[in-house]
């Protein structure tokens, strides 16, 4: 049987989505505190990849990084409720929006793994017609 060789790095990656805008849902979210004792949102997203594939991925939505909260916000409708100063985890749950994810590289005892880059709009019908054209985005 002839086999086709693959580093841990490739099988690792094999699993991940490709760096691109996907469509996703909010399947839970909840209130925590961060390591260094920020107040945080970890939102749970399913994310609708190519064909039938999709995947799961957390995100931690930190006062740290007002841009990403700022976009999630805008594209969920809650721009009161961020103009208020107030966001709750029970606000996101059942949300859909689009987002744009990158794989990040493996780091210490962690392997590569998908992670949010930010909350964007919805891709344009130009950016759709490209995606089919260009494997570098999502053919909608």
């Amino acid at each position: 049987m002839k086999v086709t060789p693959k580093t841990d790095d490739e099988l690792a990656k094999a699993d991940l989505i490709k760096d691109r805008t996907y469509p996703f849902d909010i399947i839970a979210a909840e209130e925590a505190i961060s390591k260094k004792g920020a107040e945080m949102i970890k939102v749970k997203l399913k994310i609708y990849g190519e064909g039938d594939r999709y995947a799961f991925i957390n995100d931690y939505l930190l006062d740290a990084f007002p841009k990403k909260i700022n976009h999630l916000c805008k594209q969920l409708g809650l721009v009161q409720q961020y103009m208020d100063g107030e966001l709750k985890s029970e606000m996101l749950v059942g949300k859909s929006g689009y987002v744009k994810i990158a794989i990040r590289e493996a780091k210490g005892d962690f392997g590569p793994q998908n992670s949010v880059v930010d909350y964007v709009g919805k891709p344009s019908e130009e950016e759709k017609q490209e995606g089919m054209k260009d494997d570098t985005k999502i053919p909608f």
